[in-house]
């Protein structure tokens, strides 16, 4: 059973890493990074197998190797060529990830890209709501690295200019966007309609699930029978509502036990649990420990 930390993941938690993130050509300011080459130790982080709440999102490129993600409760296998973009507080974890994996990629705080009002891809972006695995086309690939490649061309000649970097940055998702669009109509053809309700039940999952516990508040949401919606989630994954539901509450309570202040019986409630005991005894019988012995861990 999972009982490793959350941690906190961002450009400010980056700059304090006691070794040199930066390499030879890798870039990182409170508000914007560019990551042109893994070095060893970030590498080393990556397969640490830790679970991490994104503080601002990013933009991955894959030039090789594969690699299995865990995003927001699904589990996602990769392989080069693509393209990885994760919102804003996304919940993720790297199961596994294979020696000869080569990436590169940028990290930008919302409002580095925000500012006038924005649309489409963008404006899922920024909302939190956007988890995308792009694999890319030959063509594709090569617009998409001519975006990299302008990246570091910017960053080694004139440093941090935080305009250019910023319309740069607006004009990938663009791009990125412009794939979407073309690759969409075919995938959504191919899925089949009840691996359209399963997605979008994780998704009412993630976004509902550290307080609603019923399986009827998803079904109504679906507009399906709780017991369809307990046949369906379990052929499709191999697990039942309330596995879902409960990974989602527990993900939940170590964010709210690690990195917040707040009582236990202020998270109970939060979460909304009947009483302070009865959070206990759940948070124990899913990890293994209590509310109070997870924090005072290090």
């Amino acid at each position: 059973m999972e009982k490793k930390n959350v941690i906190s993941l961002g450009l400010k938690e980056v700059i304090n890493w006691p070794f040199d993130v930066k390499g030879k050509h890798n870039f990182i300011s409170p508000d914007f990074g560019y990551l042109n080459k893994v070095t060893p130790e970030v590498k080393q982080i990556m397969i640490s197998g830790n679970t991490y709440r994104l503080q601002e999102g990013r933009i991955i490129r894959l030039y090789k190797g594969t690699a299995v993600i865990r995003i927001n409760l699904q589990t996602y296998p990769v392989s080069a060529p693509c393209v990885i973009v994760l919102s804003p507080g996304v919940i993720g974890r790297i199961e596994s990830i294979s020696d000869d994996c080569d990436l590169g990629g940028i990290v930008f705080t919302n409002e580095f890209v925000g500012g006038e009002r924005q649309e489409g891809l963008v404006q899922q972006y920024l909302k939190g709501k956007l988890t995308l695995f792009l694999p890319l086309q030959p063509d594709e690939e090569k617009c998409i690295d001519a975006f990299f490649s302008l990246f570091g061309e910017v960053l080694q000649k004139n440093g941090m200019q935080r305009d250019m970097l910023r319309h740069l940055s607006l004009a990938l998702l663009s791009q990125l966007s412009l794939l979407i669009k073309d690759s969409a109509a075919d995938e959504e053809h191919v899925k089949s309609r009840q691996e359209q309700i399963f997605n979008h039940f994780i998704e009412l999952v993630n976004k509902h699930g550290k307080q609603e516990r019923n399986i009827s508040f998803y079904a109504d949401k679906l507009c399906i029978t709780p017991r369809y919606l307990s046949t369906l989630v379990k052929q499709q994954s191999h697990r039942t509502v309330m596995e879902w539901v409960n990974e989602a509450v527990i993900l939940e309570a170590k964010i709210l036990l690690r990195h917040t202040d707040r009582l236990i019986y202020q998270i109970a409630d939060e979460l909304r649990f009947s009483n302070t005991s009865f959070f206990c005894k759940y948070f124990k019988h899913h990890t293994g420990v209590t509310p109070h012995a997870f924090r005072r861990a290090k």
